[in-house]
């Protein structure tokens, strides 16, 4: 066409066939010059777009004429069309991808409101987007011809496989990145299996070896230069300065072992020496009611001759009664003295037993339970015995019998009557009462003699029950304190164990001796 909407040249070709067809869609008397399609003003006016036809809608542009250049001026349009039939809709699906549908061309004389080509009502420039079948997404529109007007119902049918693609892709993207993570940790456990876990296992095993073996001596020996390293190096370090610290803690229990063992010793001695203090005591003052003076008086006087009859007699009366007196004195006190004999014997057997202690164990041998309890009693001084009266009782067919070092026992018992009767005393009821029984009891299948020291003196108050056995604690004026924490000593040393019973202060007290019996 040229600027005044003539038609200078016309025709259309079958792009199937290559023939070209008769068809009429110009009109018979051109264009105006103001129709949209001849319109041109400048070089870059273009125009595209839809019409309707009696053969369907047809896709349309138009373009200026122009020098070869692309220069004007417009000489008029050049108009070119193409059916959206069949062919060219599957050509668009086939280049977007997307199942595209039109419906019938509406006429011109309608107005919007327009239906879609699933039925929706729609304005001109409003899109319908329908997800509500499965798997599926159709977008409706209406497109309009050149002149604006609504004339071509269009849906889109999209499937919802890029949604399926996109969880397919997150599933994937977070797999791998799972995958990836797994590797990351598997690399970085090895690393630290190697790096820290197993120097750290390894130190580990170091100190409990060290723990269950008691040997000091062994060192983790590490060249690391890490914090590992150093932790071990740390570690041999502490270890060789806790042997320097237990070899000077051996040396110091040594000499603390030592004297407490001597304080025992004479505590012990103490509590024997003071009975046989008493018996020479008694036995001076027996010798100094004795009339010495006046028997050699008497002597004298009859050795001279000068005397009278009535006088020799008196004298020699005196003389037999005082000789008489003296045989007495004389038997009693060789009675005293084999006690003080065998006093002193118990004395120096409890030096002799501290010897061999100091050297070496002193051996065991089988000890007869009721003579040991009794020859513990005769060993109580005479000022203590004078104040409680002794009671022995034992569930035992016969006295029992029990394998142990015998002079420790022995001192055990003495140090336990000596407390219960200084308890007695203090309680100032006159008259007390000490009662000893044993019997055999079973302790993990081994048999156990059970020896109980019962009184009824001032007792134990609850917090002292513990503190009794500990080196220094005493309730008594004077005392030291070393008596039951060295019977406490003794008796873990021979595998027994020691302890007290009592239901408060003045309702007497009850101490527990358990030893195996062999």
């Amino acid at each position: 066409c040229n600027t005044t909407g003539e038609v200078v040249w016309a025709g259309a070709l079958d792009l199937e066939t290559k023939q070209w067809v008769g068809f009429r869609f110009l009109p018979e008397d051109g264009f105006l010059a103001s129709h949209p399609l001849v319109a041109r003003k400048t070089p870059e006016d273009r125009l595209s777009g839809l019409v309707a036809t009696d053969a369907g809608p047809m896709l349309i542009v138009s373009q200026p004429v122009l020098k070869d250049e692309s220069e004007g001026p417009v000489r008029g349009a050049f108009i070119m069309g193409k059916w959206l039939n069949s062919a060219a809709l599957d050509a668009l699906r086939a280049q977007t991808r997307v199942d595209l549908r039109i419906g019938a061309c509406l006429p011109v004389s309608e107005s919007p409101p327009v239906k879609s080509v699933t039925g929706e009502t729609l304005s001109h420039g409003d899109i319908a987007v329908n997800g509500q079948e499965e798997g599926v997404l159709r977008v409706s529109t209406v497109l309009a011809d050149i002149y604006g007007r609504p004339i071509l119902p269009i849906e889109a049918v999209i499937p919802r496989d890029i949604t399926a693609r996109g969880r397919a892709a997150i599933g994937f993207a977070t797999l791998s990145v799972g995958v990836a993570a797994l590797v990351m940790i598997g690399t970085l456990l090895v690393l630290l299996q190697r790096v820290v876990v197993s120097p750290l296992s390894r130190l580990t095993r170091h100190a409990i070896s060290i723990g269950r073996s008691d040997d000091l001596s062994a060192r983790f020996n590490s060249d690391r230069r890490d914090e590992i390293g150093l932790l071990g190096r740390a570690f041999d370090s502490m270890v060789a300065r806790l042997a320097e610290a237990r070899k000077s803690l051996l040396d110091r229990s040594y000499r603390s072992g030592l004297a407490e063992m001597a304080s025992g010793v004479l505590h012990n001695v103490r509590n024997a020496l003071t009975p046989v203090l008493g018996e020479v005591e008694a036995l001076r003052e027996e010798l100094t009611r004795t009339p010495l003076d006046q028997i050699e008086v008497a002597r004298q006087e009859l050795s001279t001759g000068s005397v009278d009859e009535s006088r020799r007699r008196d004298l020699s009366r005196f003389l037999e009664l005082a000789n008489g007196r003296l045989v007495a004195v004389a038997r009693e006190t060789n009675t005293k003295l084999e006690s003080l004999v065998g006093r002193t014997r118990q004395i120096e057997q409890f030096l002799t037993d501290q010897e061999c202690a100091s050297r070496t164990d002193r051996p065991s041998e089988k000890v007869d339970i009721g003579g040991i309890v009794q020859e513990a009693m005769n060993l109580v001084s005479s000022e203590l015995r004078q104040c409680v009266s002794f009671e022995t009782s034992s569930a035992l067919a016969d006295s029992g019998r029990l394998t142990v070092r015998r002079v420790c026992l022995l001192q055990i018992l003495v140090n336990l009557l000596n407390n219960a009767a200084e308890s007695v005393q203090r309680g100032g009821k006159g008259q007390g009462h000490i009662r000893v029984c044993w019997d055999i009891e079973l302790e993990d299948g081994a048999e156990i003699v059970h020896i109980r020291v019962e009184d009824d003196g001032e007792g134990i108050a609850p917090e002292n029950l513990q503190r009794v056995f500990k080196r220094g604690f005493t309730t008594k004026q004077g005392s030291s304190g070393v008596g039951l924490h060295w019977c406490a000593n003794t008796v873990a040393g021979m595998k027994g164990r020691i302890y007290a019973e009592s239901e408060g202060p003045g309702r007497g007290a009850c101490l527990h001796l358990l030893l195996p019996r062999d």
